[in-house]
């Protein structure tokens, strides 16, 4: 069985993922981006996958330490698949984090957006390519 943690602050959003993945048949679980932040990737090695949720909110919360959670970030990626879901385009604060990623997708409020992203998740893991496949090379020091 496939494992996701979903890292949000927004609720009601990282909810409606948990949804989407536990009709496709995964188990997951939700933490805070704080929690992400003080706890570092650990909880990130009993996943599947991980998708971390940027949303407006996250680079005013979050904008003076996003070096730092570069670091998590890029931690996370060399253990598992890490998929970053924005909320609208990419901005310059998480370019770099791009790096890490084992896919983007953006969904600007619309739902169908956002189960076609758990979708196209879905579909990479269920094809049974082990998930250190998805692992960013540059995250893992190639």
């Amino acid at each position: 069985m496939h494992h996701a943690l979903i890292i949000s602050d927004h609720i009601a959003l990282a909810q409606t993922i948990k949804t989407e993945f536990a009709s496709a048949g995964w188990t997951n679980n939700s933490i805070s981006v704080n929690a992400m932040i003080k706890h570092g990737s650990h909880n990130a090695t009993a996943n599947n996958s991980v998708v971390l949720v940027i949303d407006r909110e996250l680079g005013r919360r979050y904008g003076s330490v996003t070096v730092e959670m570069s670091a998590i970030i890029a931690n996370i990626a060399r253990k598992t698949a890490l998929y970053l879901v924005f909320e609208h385009e990419c901005t310059q604060n998480f370019e770099a984090w791009l790096l890490y990623s084992t896919g983007t997708f953006e969904f600007a409020h619309e739902p169908h957006n956002l189960c076609a992203a758990i979708a196209a998740i879905n579909r990479k893991h269920i094809e049974g390519v082990p998930a250190s496949a998805y692992c960013s090379p540059t995250a893992a020091g190639f």
